[in-house]
């Protein structure tokens, strides 16, 4: 009988690749471009080439005051599998930071369940706005941004059972008439301190691969911050990242 043989196989370009997201994963704090080529046995060339690489498909993403790589939002779909709910939190954690890093104020990722909102995560700078705790959840979608974009996504069964835990519903109709053309027109929410005194809201809603809406990337703001003439550019950065979770999630965009 012949011995069992064991074949080898090598792709030293897929070999340096995972080296270098295992040092980026060990470094918290990020590497800086130098730090990754005293560690990896590579090329100077090679190495830019992989990252450019990695950079482009979400498995790393620079950070931007600092320029150090971390790892990208990508990588949580290896870690969290399961439930929609599991892997949008695998992966957002990154988007959030960018968006906040970008705008210097708090973002956060509301998951809709169908039947309400929860605050799945939240980044938070020093100097910014606190809003909701992380694992808040209200059926309300009257009193939000993202509800309003949520309930502008449903169809007419789901919104009269949203419209069961709305307290002011007539309140609501008229006010939604406001907030849903400037939703369909901008294509993110917006409240300009209307529900809480000096808290400007932005909410744009992320849609799975068949249609449906499964939350919003979300951000609160002062209007010291974020001015009359910042509002409309910090809308679209908040609906470009909710576009890029949907790619992230290999859901693909609806025609927005």
């Amino acid at each position: 009988m012949r011995a069992t043989e064991t074949v080898s196989y090598t792709s030293p370009p897929l070999t340096r690749g995972l080296a270098i997201l295992e040092e980026i994963a060990r470094a918290p704090a990020g590497l800086a471009f130098t730090d990754i080529l005293h560690r990896i046995d590579a090329p100077r060339a090679s190495v830019a080439r992989l990252i450019r690489v990695l950079l482009s498909e979400g498995y790393v993403v620079k950070r931007g005051e600092s320029g150090r790589y971390g790892l990208g939002p990508r990588m949580g779909l290896f870690a969290a599998a399961g439930s929609v709910k599991d892997r949008l939190q695998g992966v957002v954690r990154p988007l959030l930071e960018g968006v906040s890093e970008d705008t210097h104020n708090t973002s956060l990722f509301i998951y809709w369940s169908g039947e309400y909102c929860e605050c799945l995560d939240k980044v938070m700078l020093p100097e910014s706005i606190s809003m909701q705790h992380v694992g808040t959840r209200n059926a309300d979608l009257s009193v939000s941004p993202w509800g309003w974009a949520i309930y502008a996504e449903l169809d007419d069964e789901h919104r009269r059972a949203v419209l069961s835990h709305v307290s002011d519903r007539r309140g609501f109709a008229r006010d939604f008439k406001r907030h849903g053309a400037y939703y369909r027109s901008h294509r993110f929410a917006y409240d300009d301190c209307e529900h809480f005194a000096g808290v400007r809201r932005f909410g744009a809603p992320v849609f799975d691969v068949g249609g449906e809406v499964r939350g919003a990337m979300c951000l609160g703001a002062s209007p010291l911050v974020v001015t009359d003439k910042a509002v409309a550019r910090v809308g679209r950065r908040v609906a470009a990242a909710s576009h890029e979770l949907e790619r992230l999630m290999g859901w693909r965009a609806r025609g927005r």
